[in-house]
């Protein structure tokens, strides 16, 4: 089972300059992704291409990665499927983990060549740019080599493929090519002939089926269902009655001790009815 994933600091440079944007995202999904022994996924950064582990520590941290990698935890990753390669490979797995074995890391790196390379390692391999692969795809590879069967890491690895106004993701059954799962989805209420802001949304609970693409690297498509009419209408006097009672802010200082709900205001005059969170 993987515990670790070595993470080549040139595999989040995107070839025009700059991180690749999905990849602070991905780092994060991965960095909550859980093993089999209860601990989380234990990320580091490697060097490879004859780079020093000083090196790649600091690039991480100009590239403002370094919160999300193991602290002062850059390892070499030698490249080649020699014995002499695997045996320090196995070494610097020790460092980080001491007892873990090669079959328990999987790695990201900078390109196909390093991708093939470490395969030769007997070790999982992707890359951005490869076999069509992005930093978003990333998450959910390493939960399917993980465990595929694990619902809660796969929920963590699918929140980049679905549209922003929807959050919460889990995943409620797990097959070869498709997920099921739900979300809380930020769904706009009728406002005809009720006292309510024009654009108000509230989160409704909703479905979701994923497909994958055939040789399970990628999700081919993404379905996310609507709540019914007659939720919506539900919500709509739901939400009424808390206007009617005072208990909602339009505003962040028109909060008031009866205050329960605040309206956030976003793009597209949408406007959200959040719980307030008391400290």
């Amino acid at each position: 089972m993987i515990r670790i994933l070595l993470v080549d600091a040139e595999s989040l440079l995107h070839p025009s300059g700059g991180a690749y944007p999905d990849a602070r995202a991905a780092l994060d999904a991965l960095g909550r992704l859980e093993t089999p022994q209860g601990e989380r996924l234990l990320l580091a950064a490697a060097a490879c291409g004859g780079r020093t582990p000083p090196e790649v520590a600091d690039q991480v941290m100009a590239l403002g990665f370094s919160g999300l990698l193991a602290p002062n935890a850059a390892v070499r990753l030698p490249l080649g499927g020699g014995s002499a390669e695997r045996r320090a490979l196995a070494a610097e797995l020790q460092s980080l983990l001491p007892g873990v074995q090669l079959g328990a890391c999987a790695a990201v790196l900078k390109d196909e060549a390093r991708v093939l390379s470490c395969r030769w390692l007997g070790i999982p391999a992707l890359a951005p740019g490869f076999d069509n692969m992005e930093w978003r795809d990333i998450p959910l590879m390493i939960a399917r080599l993980m465990d595929p069967s694990n619902l809660h890491n796969l929920g963590l690895a699918l929140a980049r493929y679905v549209p922003a106004e929807v959050e919460d993701v889990s995943v409620t059954s797990a097959e070869p090519k498709r997920l099921i799962g739900r979300a809380m989805r930020w769904s706009p209420l009728p406002g005809t002939g009720r006292a309510l802001p024009e654009g108000l949304c509230v989160l409704l609970p909703v479905e979701l089926a994923l497909k994958i693409e055939p040789n399970g690297a990628r999700i081919e498509s993404c379905s996310v269902g609507v709540p019914s009419s007659g939720e919506l209408d539900a919500a709509a006097a739901a939400a009424e009655d808390l206007f009617a009672r005072g208990q909602v802010a339009l505003q962040p200082d028109q909060v008031s001790p009866a205050t329960t709900h605040l309206v956030e205001h976003r793009d597209g005059g949408r406007r959200l009815l959040k719980t307030c969170r008391r400290m």
